[in-house]
């Protein structure tokens, strides 16, 4: 157990998480005699190279409002920017971001008359967010097969202010045209839709920028 602490760099909270998942997928297994034998090595794991933790520091990290500002207005890159700024003000998961379409945004900006048409769920909403849930990977939908699901029973809208919205527009306007039917919000370099993997190497490098990619471990769910 202290091994993954010591040679993979592991939190040691992490690491008790990922040895007990283990230990009762082991279990688990046993039980439903799709393994055999008697012996649980990660349950003994457990008792003979326990892992210590505080839990105490189970709470999100904490960043001073104005300081967390501040790193905002200093990312330079559009796609970097419009992520943490979309991720912050609306809290929407990294799979719906990823899965964003055109037709996903009403906005109040110049930009409305330029991209798709909202869909009809909010073309009466302007400066909203429609999430799908009925978005699964591998599956097609508004022409193109995806790459990430959507939460299961998600459907929902989300207002956004206007500063969310300018910035919506803004980006929608250098960004340019992806090769996608579906006309997705977020495009890597190639013009194609931009993955979960892409979003959160999008964090990451803000928050590394910012010293935040240490003990603080700043994610995209954070």
């Amino acid at each position: 157990c202290k091994w993954m602490v010591q040679e993979e760099g592991l939190k040691r909270r992490s690491a008790h998480e990922y040895i007990d998942r283990v230990s009762k997928a082991i279990d688990d297994l046993k039980t439903d005699n799709h393994i055999g034998g008697t012996d649980r090595p990660f349950k003994k794991a457990k008792k003979s190279d326990p892992i210590d933790y505080d839990s105490s520091s189970d709470s999100w990290p904490e960043i001073e409002y104005v300081v967390f500002i501040d790193a905002v207005l200093d990312i330079s890159h559009p796609r970097r920017l419009i992520v943490v700024v979309l991720s912050t003000k609306t809290g929407i998961r990294i799979g719906t971001l990823s899965n964003l379409d055109e037709r996903d945004v009403n906005i109040n900006h110049p930009m409305s008359n330029v991209i798709d048409d909202p869909r009809p769920e909010i073309a009466n909403k302007p400066n909203s967010i429609y999430v799908d849930s009925s978005i699964n990977k591998g599956e097609e939908h508004n022409g193109e097969v995806r790459n990430a699901s959507v939460k299961e029973k998600s459907y929902r809208e989300i207002p956004i202010d206007q500063e969310t919205a300018d910035f919506l527009g803004w980006f929608l306007a250098c960004s340019p045209a992806s090769d996608s039917p579906a006309n997705p919000i977020l495009t890597g370099s190639d013009h194609s839709r931009l993955g979960k993997g892409g979003i959160h190497d999008e964090v990451s490098k803000f928050a590394k920028n910012n010293g935040w990619d240490g003990e603080l471990n700043i994610s995209h769910h954070f």
